[in-house]
């Protein structure tokens, strides 16, 4: 299980699981309990102060706790959780998109109306602008 899935578990079930975390880990004081709060860091710190484990070895050993069969269930409730934010999130772009895609056909019809009503305008305008850049071309030569 990532350290991603594993912080998830703990700040989401922290009240839920902890004492499964103190019969695991049985040199934890409430004291400890309390400081750690649902905070991965603060747990494996204090795992590894007390235990001695080192690098590999604490996260091995805290990857096995939280594989276990106990914490299948979290495991299952996040993943239903993030599907159901994934497809909420998806929803909600294909109407932005649907929205922007209908906007944009508006923009291009107003837009074309406009060029076939004022064609002199618009000649104009490309005539003026075109002028312009030629000037400021000329000018930085």
């Amino acid at each position: 299980m990532s350290n991603t899935n594993i912080r998830n578990i703990l700040e989401d079930h922290w009240k839920e699981i902890k004492s499964t975390i103190k019969n695991k880990w049985s040199k934890l004081t409430d004291d400890d309990l309390e400081k750690i709060d649902g905070s991965y860091d603060e747990l494996t710190g204090t795992i590894q102060k007390l235990y001695g484990y080192k690098g590999r070895e604490l996260e091995n050993t805290v990857n096995e706790f939280f594989e276990s069969d106990y914490f299948t269930k979290f495991k299952d409730q996040a993943e239903t959780k993030f599907s159901e934010i994934k497809s909420s999130i998806f929803s909600i772009l294909d109407e932005y998109f649907k929205i922007a895609k209908k906007r944009t056909r508006e923009t291009e019809k107003a837009m074309s109306g406009y060029a076939k009503d004022n064609p002199y305008k618009l000649i104009g305008i490309a005539a003026a602008f075109g002028l312009l850049v030629g000037c400021l071309y000329k000018n930085n030569k």
